[in-house]
């Protein structure tokens, strides 16, 4: 598990980005690549306590200068699926259960980076730790 710096880098180092989920063909990409990594159990655990899930994965949205905005390419989140409202105090978002939820850039998680292939398409994974 990575903190949303080391998990760009790696993202940038596979040819990508920590993963933008702004449409819903994203969306359908994302919540393939969840399914495929999670198990029932990790899918169905609580989000708060000192048991945190292994499937909150950090994506490329980020607050900046108030407003949250996707890494790449740099645009405004207008339609970010959110789970809750986003905490003021929070400046990266992961992805759980078909939502995005704020929190510090300093945690680890697991993350789904998204890589352009020579192709139109693209190729979102989540990258366990």
């Amino acid at each position: 598990m990575k903190n949303v710096a080391d998990s760009q880098k790696l993202c940038q180092k596979l040819g990508g980005n920590l993963a933008t989920i702004s449409t819903q063909l994203e969306r359908e990409c994302a919540n393939d690549a969840y399914d495929r990594t999670c198990t029932k159990p990790a899918k169905t655990c609580g989000r708060s306590g000192n048991n945190p899930c292994t499937c909150r994965v950090f994506v490329g949205l980020t607050k900046m200068d108030g407003s949250w905005s996707w890494y790449a390419p740099l645009q405004k989140s207008n339609a970010a699926r959110w789970g809750e409202n986003p905490q003021p105090s929070s400046f990266c978002a992961y992805y759980y259960n078909n939502y995005l939820y704020s929190e510090s850039c300093g945690h680890t998680y697991s993350y789904l980076c998204q890589v352009t292939t020579t192709t139109p398409a693209t190729t979102p994974t989540i990258t366990p730790t």
